[in-house]
Order: structure tokens, then sequence, then C-alpha cells
């Protein structure tokens, strides 16, 4: 008798094939046998599994990707191709972007984004990019009217759709922001101004330094709900409050705010000017 090499199990002294496993004893390549066929299966189920998982992952992102001219990235009737974007079949290059208006609030449950309420417009000037004079300017909306989005690629999409648009009117946009700042030492934003040494103008006459007041700690970016089981965020959100302390609030209302303006109007600009100002004491 003597031990399989492959197997371990006891075989007999001349036996040129194991009865247990199926190898060859006598150095025949082996045609799998047992282990073989069973590794084998084993291999090809694995693979099986990763083709489906792979499979399943392409399905889950296979709406998010980088328009091109012959494959726009679509929402609704607004289509964004790689140099320029058409809504409701009228074609706009990224120059004539003044403005993009988008707020989208995420309510949350049990850990898990459930809907989201969308507004997203763009404001176009094909003749003077540095005015935003209403006859001189036309309003697209990318998401008509204000939706609730219920479908997470849905939401994906549009996310993606403004990630874009950002980028390629980022410049064109803050080109505005500066040239007005330039010419009359401020800029106004949503009937507030905003003056290159830092001082912040509301519409209704009230005024503060944001200098001053970010080193009080008196600036909040954003703002945050949060519940037993479901919580909402205002990332658009800016507000400037009286007096360190705690942010009581009293039948909703925070008693110790002092001003509040919402970000929705070039966010990603807005933002970045208020916090240098903050910051740094002045716009440059």
């Amino acid at each position: 008798m003597k031990k399989c090499p492959f197997c371990a199990e006891s075989v007999q002294g001349d036996a040129i094939k194991c009865k247990h496993c199926g190898e060859w004893l006598d150095g025949r390549k082996s045609s799998g046998g047992l282990l073989g066929s069973l590794s084998s299966a084993l291999s090809t189920g694995k693979s099986f599994v990763d083709d489906k998982v792979k499979q399943i992952k392409e399905r889950q992102t296979a709406h998010l990707y980088m328009p091109a001219e012959d494959k726009p990235l679509s929402y609704g009737r607004f289509n964004l191709y790689g140099s320029y974007f058409e809504s409701k079949g009228k074609r706009f290059e990224f120059k004539d972007v003044v403005g993009i208006f988008y707020q989208g609030s995420t309510f949350r449950y049990g850990g898990m984004d459930v809907s989201s309420s969308i507004l997203f417009k763009l404001i176009i000037s094909k003749t003077d990019p540095l005015s935003l004079s209403p006859d001189k300017c036309e309003l697209v909306e990318v998401v008509e009217g204000i939706k609730y989005l219920d479908s997470k690629k849905e939401r994906e999409v549009v996310a993606l759709i403004l990630r874009l648009l950002e980028q390629e009117t980022r410049d064109y946009r803050l080109t505005r922001f500066y040239h007005e700042l330039v010419t009359n030492g401020f800029f106004d934003y949503l009937g507030n101004k905003v003056y290159k040494n830092g001082n912040f103008v509301t519409e209704k006459g009230e005024s503060v330094n944001l200098h001053k007041a970010y080193e009080e700690g008196l600036i909040e970016f954003g703002s945050h709900f949060a519940g037993l089981k479901s919580s909402s965020s205002d990332p658009y959100a800016f507000k400037i409050y009286a007096s360190k302390g705690l942010k009581v609030k009293v039948f909703g209302f925070e008693v110790n705010k002092r001003i509040e303006v919402s970000t929705i109007y070039n966010h990603d600009i807005i933002v970045d000017i208020l916090k240098m100002s903050a910051i740094r004491g002045v716009i440059e």
C-alpha cells in the first residue's frame, strides 16, 4: 500500500491511478479527476459570480457618463453635449451662461436618501454677458418647475449635469462678478451688496463686515436638522448671528440670527467669494 500524493488516501502499491481522487500516479498528465473537476467547477462559479457583480455595477452607473457630441447627458427636455447644450430643441453655448440657480434639498429617513426637491435654472445672456438686464436675459429650465426626485438615478444625473455646467461656465460667470466689483466697488447678489473691503449690506440696509463677523465666530455656512429617524440639510444657507451663544429657535425662528441669505444663485462662486472676504477681509 502507498499514499496518493494528491489526496493522501491509501492505494495499492502498483496502482497507476488513484481510485479516490482520479489523479494519475505514473506521471501522466491528469485529466482533472475529482479534485480537478471540483477546482474547475469552483473556478467557473467564481468567474460567473464576478461577471454578474461586474454587470450589476455597470448597470448601476450606466446612466452616468461624460457627454459627447454624439451622446448627450439628458434629463427631460434638457440635453448636455460636450461643447454646448440644448433646451427644448434650442441650442445654447457655455459662454452665454451668466447665472445658475440651483437648490436641492434632500430628505433622509432611516439613514437613506428617500427624495430630493430640485430647482435648477440657467440665466442666459447672448447679447451682453456682463448684464443681467431682464430684456437681455433668457431663463432656461434644466429641471422644469420644482420637482421631487424619488429616483436615485434621476438625482445622480441631475447632480452630474450641475457639476459639469458649473465647471464649463465658471470663468464666464465669475467675469461678471468681478466686472461689477471693479466698476462699482461692489457687486449685487440677490438684492444684497458685497463690497470689496468685506462689507455686506442687505436689501433691507443692514450692514456687517464679514471679516469681523468671521473672527468673532458669527458666520455659518449651511445648516442641518436631524430628528429621531429623519433629517434634512440646507447647504445653501449663509447666516450671520448677532452674538455668540446658543442658536435658539422659537416657533421655528432663530432668535439670535441677524442676517440670512440663500446662496442658490451661482452657489459655487458666491460661497468662495464670501469665504475669501470673511477670511482675508478683502476680495481680490
